[in-house]
Order: C-alpha cells, then structure tokens, then sequence
C-alpha cells in the first residue's frame, strides 16, 4: 500500500479518535491494507487489548469482504452457512463497526473501530467517514 493510502489511513484514525472523545467513548481504531496487515492503529488510554483486537478483524472483514461489517452481520444473521464459514476465521468479525477504504472504486483497505457497544462502534465510524470525505472535498483533494 502506498504513502498517499497510509496517510489516509492516519487522517481517518485522527477523525475517528477525535469523535469517539466528543461522545465520551474509548476505542480502538485499526487501519488496514487489502490483505489485512496493519497500517496504523490508536486506542485511548482506557481501551484494553480486546477491542484493539476487534478493531483489527472489523478492518480486516471489511477490507476482505469489500464492504462495512454491519452489512456481513446482516448477511450472517439471515445465513446459517454464511455464519459458519465466517466464524471459522479468526480474522474476520461480522460486527458492526468496519467499513472498507475505497480510493478509485478500489478496495485498497479497511478500517475498524472497536471497544464501545458496537453500535456506538459504528456512530464513530460513519461520523468520522464522514468529517474526512466533507474535508477533503472542502480541500479539493482526495483521501
């Protein structure tokens, strides 16, 4: 993955690490490339390693998958095999709270955001996909 995708991965950790202090929440926020391998990572002092963990396999799932985790956990809930084939892999996790990072129409990544209930997980997430697509619009550039 290249500098301009890491640095967008940092942009939207900042954006993501900023709304989960105005909500009041601690989190883990994982960013990770296509295959997913970490590209960078923030958690607030108070979020233990389990969340840091299932922020990782939400990016992962996303990134994989090519869409947001509260899409997969729909599809698990309605899908018994789906379920099964997805619970067998210790990367993914079919929670709400992951989204993929598209550039070009590109699956290039996936971030996640874990430690709040998984809904709060997932305000975080579209609050900062959000924050980062109205800066870079407003900037002229693209993350």
């Amino acid at each position: 993955m290249g500098e301009r995708n890491v640095h967008a991965a940092e942009v939207l950790i900042a954006a993501a690490a900023a709304v989960s202090r105005e909500l009041a929440h601690d989190v883990a926020i994982v960013c990770v490339d296509r295959g997913g391998h970490v590209l960078a990572s923030r958690r607030t002092d108070n979020t233990g390693y389990p969340a840091m963990e299932a922020a990782r396999r939400k990016a992962a799932t996303s990134a994989v998958m090519g869409v947001p985790t509260a899409m997969v956990a729909g599809l698990v809930s309605q899908d018994p095999l789906a379920a099964a084939a997805l619970s067998s892999s210790p990367d993914m996790l079919a929670v709400p709270g992951g989204a993929p990072l598209v550039v070009d129409a590109v699956t290039v990544g996936g971030i996640g955001i874990a430690g709040a209930h998984y809904s709060e997980d997932e305000t975080i997430l579209q609050a900062a996909l959000s924050r980062v697509s109205e800066q870079t619009r407003d900037a002229g550039e693209s993350v």
